[in-house]
């Protein structure tokens, strides 16, 4: 299920697709507050900050 405003990503390839996106002017500042390991599946609960191109900012928590 994906809500207005979020998106919904799967495996290490969609991710670093998202950290290495062009509309960002710099590469996105990563927080963890908390990660699961079991088996082959990771689980994190972090904040994302990252200066868009055109000097906006995202601010999220994922």
């Amino acid at each position: 299920m994906v809500h207005a405003g979020f998106f919904h990503l799967q495996g290490k390839a969609a991710f670093d697709r998202e950290i290495e996106n062009n509309a960002f002017s710099v590469l996105p500042v990563i927080t963890i507050s908390g990660i699961t390991e079991e088996n082959d599946v990771v689980i994190a609960a972090a904040r994302v900050q990252a200066h868009f191109r055109n000097g906006n900012l995202l601010d999220a928590l994922f």
